[in-house]
């Protein structure tokens, strides 16, 4: 992924670029393939908005970002924004069945004060172990629920183009926890 200056990130991808992260054969090659019918200039750089035009999966685009976040810290910020903002998209779902388990909606306020510089790696590592111990004990159901929501599958692809875009967009706000829930903690 080409980048520039940090003020103004260039996040695009040429295909000679996307060949060097090394995808799988077949969807390497069908990547390739897919990119090349929408512009075959080489050195097209493809956005990801493009990518998705030209018929990327949202697989692909969320393996190449990966790919691209180990050695580029502005587009593994970007996911982390991005799998944050996921989080907090289905919060909702697992608060109404485990009003008294925390560690999610923990992990998510680490992870915002993380990016903007106010919870160390240590404190952010240890908020992170304990929502995934959180999502293997019961999350999983709730994952499984709103994996089930065909308008969240929409939903997150969306979501990624944007956050891979030149102007990200603004986080989504933590929302307070659902009376329901509030009241049955109180219990």
């Amino acid at each position: 992924m080409t980048k520039q200056a940090a003020s103004a990130p260039k996040l695009c991808i040429t295909v000679g670029e996307l060949s060097k992260l090394k995808p799988c054969a077949d969807d390497g090659r069908r990547v390739r393939a897919a990119l090349r019918r929408l512009n075959c200039d080489p050195g097209y750089c493809f956005s990801a908005a493009a990518a998705r035009e030209a018929g990327c999966t949202y697989s692909d685009m969320i393996w190449a970002a990966s790919a691209i976040a180990m050695t580029d810290d502005e587009v593994a910020r970007r996911l982390t924004y991005f799998v944050n903002d996921c989080a907090i998209k289905v919060l909702h779902i697992f608060e109404e069945r485990w009003p008294d388990d925390q560690r999610p909606r923990l992990a998510i306020k680490a992870t915002l004060g993380f990016l903007a510089g106010r919870v160390s790696d240590e404190e952010w590592g240890r908020a992170s172990r304990d929502a995934w111990a959180a999502w293997a004990a019961r999350a999983a159901w709730a994952a499984r629920d709103a994996w089930a929501a065909t308008e969240f599958d929409a939903w997150q692809f969306d979501r990624l183009i944007l956050w891979l875009s030149e102007a990200p967009p603004k986080p989504l706000r933590l929302p307070s926890r659902p009376k329901a829930v509030a009241t049955k903690a109180a219990a």
